[in-house]
């Protein structure tokens, strides 16, 4: 999908749900040029290549969007700005998310990303090169990236200004194994210059001192879909533990956000 000659440059693209057993499916979706803006609405994307791409300028939203089972799910090496919310991309072959340094900006909040790049050697959930602001908020990652390697879950460019991941989970992404002499897990789903603001890791070395602040080195208790469940574990490292955020007024399942005494930690919000 390209800007016309006329200058009408916005699409949107309707399907009748996520969650469906028979979804509306595209095989693919490159958006290009300054001036187009282009919405992706409750369908499935996938593709031989890769899913989704957004490049030179283009305007690209998500909800409500699974992109799975492509070689990248969302590629945005030169994207305008790239939102994506209450999407699923799962169990592509490399990358799940990809933003690359010709990126301008990005929003991605409520959203899963499981399972991508678990057979690719330096693969990972999601990539941010040095470039692209934006937010990364109530996110859950798990299962990506190839095992025994570092930077299974999120990768942020070393020489960039420091990413901020916050509200999330992100556990049980690609690690290097092994345990210190104190029991403490040598490995990490993180690299480059990534910074953590109340989110879960499970077992991982990030350091828990600043520039990260409330780092919860804990198992979340889930569910197959990724639901918190409403157990004392999960009560004292992720049930009222986000930061208000008047943005955010759903989740991933469309649920009100937030319920009880604050925003829960991840996609998901107990209620």
């Amino acid at each position: 999908i390209e800007r016309s000659t006329d200058g009408a440059g916005s699409v949107a693209i309707i399907g009748p749900g996520r969650d469906l057993t028979a979804p509306a499916v595209l095989g693919g979706v490159s958006v290009t040029g300054l001036g187009t803006r282009v919405l992706l609405s409750d369908l499935t994307v996938k593709s031989d290549a890769t899913a989704v791409v957004c490049s030179t300028g283009a305007q690209l939203a998500l909800s409500r969007v699974m992109v799975q089972k492509s070689t990248i799910g969302v590629d945005a090496p030169s994207c305008g700005k790239l939102t994506i919310q209450q999407s699923l991309i799962a169990s592509n072959r490399s990358y799940g998310l990809r933003l690359g340094s010709a990126t301008k900006a990005y929003r991605v909040v409520n959203t899963q990303l499981s399972t991508n790049g678990q057979s690719q050697v330096g693969a990972a959930g999601v990539v941010f090169a040095a470039g692209p602001v934006g937010t990364f908020a109530w996110n859950t990652l798990i299962s990506n990236g190839p095992p025994n390697q570092d930077g299974g879950g999120i990768q942020c460019d070393a020489m960039a200004a420091a990413v901020v991941i916050s509200d999330s989970i992100v556990v049980q992404n690609g690690r290097k194994p092994g345990m210190d002499g104190q029991g403490f897990p040598l490995g990490t789903q993180f690299l480059g210059s990534c910074r953590l603001a109340r989110v879960i890791v499970g077992l991982d070395a990030v350091s828990a001192l600043a520039p990260n602040e409330g780092v919860a080195r804990a198992i979340p208790d889930l569910d197959r879909d990724l639901r918190l469940l409403n157990t004392p574990n999960n009560r004292l490292i992720a049930i009222d533990k986000g930061k208000a955020d008047d943005s955010v007024l759903v989740d991933f399942f469309g649920g009100e956000r937030p319920r009880g005494m604050g925003y829960d930690l991840g996609s998901h919000e107990l209620r």
